[in-house]
């Protein structure tokens, strides 16, 4: 099983977004989540998912970090 990567944004619509963005790629552990504010002091939601991250292809302007 691949490992898992938490997402977090600035804006829930930027989560809301990603999380489209990996449904589309397939990514079978995609989900959203609230997440700590030790993590996020933004909007507190946050995206987990497995695919390797790829800023490339998960591009994203709301995005605040990516953490293994």
């Amino acid at each position: 099983m691949p490992a898992p990567y938490i997402a977090s944004f600035f804006t829930e619509l930027g989560a809301l977004e990603f999380k489209a963005c990996l449904s589309s790629l397939q990514d079978p552990e995609v989900a959203m989540m609230p997440v700590p504010r030790q993590i996020s002091v933004s909007c507190g939601t946050g995206v987990r998912f497995s695919l390797d991250f790829d800023p490339e292809r998960m591009n994203n302007p709301d995005l605040d970090s990516v953490y293994l």
